[in-house]
């Protein structure tokens, strides 16, 4: 498995699919996700219309969304591999 660029530099490479299956659980968790909206108050959900799809493929909606929860789920979720607080 390439390692995913969003990883934190302190998860070791064999931890990867551990990692990449907790964030998938946490994106599609309801209370994980209310907990990212509130405290970023990023409020973005995939468009519902084609029109609203194509305006988020053009802004990069989906990736810049992606990006914010993944950084959020790092400091957040998934946490330092020592168990310290960042």
């Amino acid at each position: 498995m390439k390692r995913p660029s969003l990883m934190p530099a302190d998860t070791p490479d064999e931890v990867a699919p551990a990692w990449l299956s907790c964030l998938v659980w946490a994106v599609g968790e309801p209370s994980v996700l209310a907990a990212f909206r509130l405290e970023t108050g990023n409020e973005w959900s995939p468009g519902r219309t084609a029109l609203d799809k194509m305006i988020d493929d053009a802004v990069g909606a989906d990736e810049n969304f992606a990006r914010a929860f993944v950084k959020w789920f790092n400091e957040n979720v998934w946490g330092p591999m020592d168990g310290t607080e960042p």
